[in-house]
């Protein structure tokens, strides 16, 4: 048996209520019960996610950072291509 999780987000918000949706979903834990493999994958998952949240926040830095750099860079090689 296979899962498929997929989800799209763009904020940092939007990820985190992801992995709050997940975990609202996710199956009660039994004491003195082993867990399932379906539930096991479901907090495995879960652990993934925010396992990646500080890269998530590097990656969104990065994003913010070139999307201010842009118009910087566009003038810049505008000027380097009439100058020649």
């Amino acid at each position: 048996m296979t899962a498929t999780f997929q989800t799209i987000s763009s904020t940092r918000e939007e990820y985190i209520t992801t992995i709050e949706n997940l975990k609202a979903s996710a199956p009660p834990e039994v004491k003195g019960r082993k867990k399932t493999k379906i539930e096991a994958s479901h907090l495995s998952l879960i652990a993934t996610l925010e396992n990646r949240i500080e890269a998530i926040d590097t990656e969104i830095a990065v994003c913010n950072l070139l999307s201010h750099l842009w118009p910087i860079n566009f003038i810049f090689l505008s000027a380097r291509s009439t100058s020649s």
